[in-house]
């Protein structure tokens, strides 16, 4: 969705556009990444219905994604120096997230 609006903004302002892509594409793997790790397993008669992930999630989410386009936006106005305390917070909120390969299968077959 937003390889277009990307692609403009870098045809107008190269450096602007390589810094919101870098932004856009960590804001997308952090909220990947949570996703894997607080997975749901689902049973086979739920896949016409649409499953909400963990509020905890969710929150963790919004708050990283929120983080991001702030440094984001902080770097493209010159701040940089601004933006690398708003960056440490999310990865240190997303390491919190963060569950190793034994603990999302013990969630998975505990809920399954």
């Amino acid at each position: 969705m937003l390889v277009l609006p990307i692609a403009a903004l870098t045809w107008f302002q190269p450096l602007t556009g390589l810094i919101t892509a870098v932004g856009a594409g960590l804001a997308a793997l952090s909220c990947g990444l949570i996703n894997v790790w607080h997975q749901k397993p689902g049973k086979r008669a739920d896949f016409n219905r649409r499953r909400g992930a963990s509020w905890l999630a969710t929150l963790a989410e919004i708050m990283i994604g929120g983080l991001i386009a702030g440094a984001t936006t902080l770097t493209v106005m010159g701040l940089a120096g601004w933006a690398a305390p708003l960056l440490i917070v999310a990865l240190t909120v997303l390491m919190v997230m963060r569950r190793t390969d034994e603990q999302i299968g013990r969630a998975l077959r505990l809920a399954g």
